[in-house]
């Protein structure tokens, strides 16, 4: 199959015009890779149209706003039932916008689930999801990462209550710097803590009271986000010497590093698990269960047959 594809690959041919049915998984191998597919959009018409054939066979609208590729799958799926190739065509003209010549043939070849799949993934996206990584490991079969989710979560509501707890302490220190109540540092310092604090509240009432349409709404979400800013950076050397001098410099700065490292590593984590749950090439392989009815010449791991599983031959592809 790796010496077949490599052929395919290498061939300056057209694709033959009597191409007939294809095997979906060297042909997903061949078309389905980040870098074959160009930035072309699909035409509003398509959209329209599609969209339109959808609602008339009953399919109800979920989502508001841009259509997402759940939404264009559905929908693709829904023509399907009643009109194959009326959706076949669609998708096909989808694909058409982003994948020329012999891969555009493959694709338009490709089982009709397998094909809406593909073409609700391409949509809107400018590129696919997916990469060598994600070939060599299809067929793995990860569990959710429920434990680690949970840890990231923990780990996540930790910080996010020490980030408030240091930006309270940093604004109440501050403002009793300037009244000479609980000083520390310089006025310059507490000034700028406590003017960014008070120029944040008012761009967010302002924000909150200007229409959702207006044009200049842009000005005091700017503001805001240079306010939010100032009052983090002023105010972290105020924070760290106030939970210092309760702790201890080697204390807070020791479980400062250990929470920060955990939701690094946690965040890190789990998002590699989750990824290796979506998969694109299992989801587009899943499509057509009976592409794994016999055995897989594709990834790490053989599955069904009852032969033995061979090393793997690099053929130069």
């Amino acid at each position: 199959m790796g010496r077949l594809g490599w052929l395919i690959l290498e061939s300056t041919d057209d694709a033959p015009s009597d191409l007939g049915t294809v095997d979906v998984r060297l042909a997903i191998g061949l078309v389905a890779w980040a870098g074959a597919f160009g930035t072309g959009k699909v035409p509003n018409e398509l959209t329209e149209d599609l969209t339109r054939k959808a609602h008339g066979f009953g399919h109800k609208r979920l989502l508001s706003g841009a259509f997402g590729a759940y939404e264009i799958r559905d929908m693709l799926d829904v023509v399907a039932r009643r009109e194959p190739e009326v959706a076949r065509g669609i998708a096909v003209r989808a694909l058409t916008a982003r994948v020329s010549g012999w891969r555009a043939a493959l694709a338009s070849r490709l089982p009709m689930p397998v094909l809406t799949e593909l073409a609700s993934r391409l949509w809107s996206s400018t590129s696919l999801d997916a990469d060598l990584r994600d070939w060599r490991t299809l067929n793995e079969r990860p569990e959710k990462p429920t434990v680690l989710v949970f840890l990231r979560n923990v780990a996540g509501t930790l910080g996010a209550l020490a980030g408030v707890t240091l930006i309270g302490i940093a604004i109440t220190r501050s403002f009793g710097t300037l009244i000479d109540w609980w000083a520390w540092g310089p006025v310059e310092i507490a000034s700028l803590v406590v003017g960014c604090t008070l120029l944040a509240v008012i761009c967010f009432v302002v924000a909150l009271l200007m229409p959702a349409d207006h044009d200049l709404l842009w000005v005091p979400a700017v503001f805001l986000l240079m306010s939010g800013v100032g009052v983090v950076g002023a105010g972290a050397p105020v924070a760290f010497a106030t939970v210092a001098g309760w702790l201890g410099v080697v204390s807070t700065a020791v479980l400062s590093a250990a929470l920060v490292a955990a939701i690094v590593v946690l965040v890190r984590w789990t998002s590699h698990r989750e990824r290796a749950l979506r998969n694109p090439y299992r989801a587009l392989l899943d499509r057509v269960p009976t592409a794994r009815n016999h055995q897989t010449v594709i990834g790490r791991q053989a599955t069904g047959g009852s032969a033995r599983v061979r090393p793997t031959v690099r053929t130069g592809g």
